[in-house]
C-alpha cells in the first residue's frame, strides 16, 4: 500500500519525517485492513509546539485515476 501526504503530494514511508501545512510529522505505524487504514504519527506544528502523539483515519482508495486499480491510503490535511 502506498501512502501518500494529500498536501505535498509526497510518498510517505514507516520512520519517514515530511512537512505539511500542519507541520512536521513523522509516521510511526499504519494499521492496515482491506477497506480502510489507520496511521500514528509525532506530530508538532511549530518549534514552540511540544511533540504530540495523533492517530489519524486515513482515506484509502482504489481508483484514484494516478493509482488505479492499486490500494492508496492519503493523508488528509
Amino acid at each position: 500500500m502506498k501512502i501518500i501526504d494529500v498536501n505535498s503530494g509526497n510518498e510517505v514511508k514507516v520512520g519517514g519525517t515530511f512537512y505539511n501545512v500542519n507541520g512536521y510529522h513523522q509516521l510511526l505505524s499504519v494499521e492496515e485492513h482491506f477497506f480502510s487504514a489507520s496511521a500514528m504519527f509525532v506530530s508538532q506544528l511549530t518549534a514552540r509546539h511540544a511533540p504530540e502523539l495523533v492517530n489519524v483515519p486515513l482515506q484509502v482508495r482504489f481508483t484514484h485515476p494516478s493509482f488505479f486499480g492499486r490500494k492508496v491510503a492519503f493523508i488528509p490535511s
